[in-house]
Order: structure tokens, then C-alpha cells, then sequence
């Protein structure tokens, strides 16, 4: 495929190499100093893609044409961790109101985007969508908001999935969808997920692909952004 997709330098090679046969350009992310160690590699931290807008940080931006820079710096500390973590479904943008950057909600603003409160504020991390449809995801208030939104959706538990420097990751920071080719990729082997049958099945009811990059556990890596 001839797009662009932004993945942190934390993937194996193993995973690496799988992406390599499907995708031609691959940018890799390092460190950005500003963010907590374990994550500060991570896409979903640090590039919304909002329509045809990119809201990024000053580091990333020279990968984009007209891209908008974030109002406010990223920091090592939640909630300045998660400036631009927020998932776009449809004409919605499921996020915590009081943390995501100014920027994100002036191109709300601009496209009559509707943003939907939630109290997780790791939103695109927690979950995984699919056609913006459905989506998948852990954590409570996500699914509540989603399923009001009239989205389909499915709860899964937490933990199975691993992110170093924390007791566990996210489903959505494990995982990232292409629609280009009706994908599902995860990174590691979802089999290895304690709801995996449950979560294969579903993204299957959709007529979506599903990839698992490697045999080993789930790795929570940040998603990946695909342009």
C-alpha cells in the first residue's frame, strides 16, 4: 500500500518486517523526551489525525504538509501525556473534554465535529474501531458513551496485554485498523488475550480482516498512524 504509517521504534522485528510487506513507507518514531519514558515513543501521544488535518508536535511536524502544532507542550505527566489521545468515529471525537489540546478543538469546531466526553483520558489507547462502526474496548466509560452514540460495541477485560513500565496496556495501543485493505492489525498474537475468540469473532462480524504481526503476547506500542 502506498501510505504512510508512523510506528514506534519499540516494534520488534518480527513485527517490523510483517508491516514491511504491506505497507511501502514506514516512519519510525523515537523518544520524545517530553513524554514518560515507556511511552514516549508511542504514535497515539503524539500525531491526531482529524480529516485531513494533523495535529502533532513540533518534532513530528516536518513529516506533514500544514500540519498544526499543539498549544500546549507534552509533558511526563498525565494529563499532559494526552493532549491529542482521542478517537475520531464518524463526525464524533471520544476524549476527555478537560485534558485534549486546544488545537483539537478548534478542528471540532471547524468540521462540526461533536466531542464526546469521556473520563478515560488514554481514549485512542483504550480503544480499537473498526469502520466506524465499533469498536472494542475496556474501559467503562468509552462503552457507555459509545453505545449511547448508538456505535456497536464490545467489552473486553483488562490486562493480557503488555506495556513495560506499568501493570498492563490497552487494546488500542495493541492494535490499529487500515481501511485501506479492511485490516485489523494487532501487534503480537490476540490469541494470547483472554477475550481473543470474543474479539476475532467480532471484528470478523464486520467482514474485517484480522492479523496478529507475531506469536508472542500482546504488545500495547501506542497503535500506529496511518496517512
Amino acid at each position: 500500500m502506498n501510505k504512510t504509517i508512523f510506528v514506534s521504534h519499540l516494534l520488534s522485528k518480527n513485527i517490523l518486517d510483517r508491516l514491511k510487506a504491506d505497507f511501502e513507507n514506514i516512519v519510525i518514531i523515537n523518544d520524545n523526551n517530553s513524554l514518560p519514558k515507556p511511552v514516549a515513543s508511542h504514535p497515539d501521544l503524539q500525531i491526531l489525525k482529524l480529516y485531513d488535518t494533523i495535529i502533532t508536535t513540533k518534532e513530528l511536524a516536518k513529516y506533514f504538509n500544514n500540519a498544526i502544532i499543539t498549544e500546549a507542550q507534552l509533558g511526563n505527566k498525565y494529563p499532559l501525556d494526552v493532549l491529542l489521545n482521542a478517537c475520531l468515529i464518524g463526525n464524533r471525537l471520544f476524549a476527555n473534554v478537560e485534558y485534549i489540546d486546544n488545537s483539537v478543538k478548534k478542528v471540532c469546531l471547524e468540521n462540526n465535529t461533536e466531542i464526546v466526553h469521556v473520563n478515560q483520558g488514554y481514549a485512542n489507547c483504550s480503544t480499537l474501531s473498526i469502520k466506524d462502526k465499533a469498536i472494542i474496548s475496556a474501559d467503562n466509560s468509552i462503552i457507555k458513551a459509545a453505545g449511547k452514540a448508538g456505535i456497536d460495541t464490545l467489552q473486553i477485560d483488562s490486562g493480557n496485554i503488555r506495556l513495560d513500565g506499568y501493570n498492563f496496556g490497552f487494546i488500542g495501543g495493541a492494535s490499529f485498523y487500515c481501511e485501506d485493505n479492511d485490516t485489523v492489525y494487532f501487534f503480537g498474537d490476540i490469541k494470547t488475550h483472554q477475550n481473543g475468540k470474543e474479539i476475532v469473532d467480532f471484528i470478523e462480524s464486520y467482514h474485517t480482516k484480522v492479523v496478529s504481526l507475531d506469536n508472542v503476547e500482546l504488545c500495547d506500542y501506542g497503535s500506529a498512524i496511518i496517512i
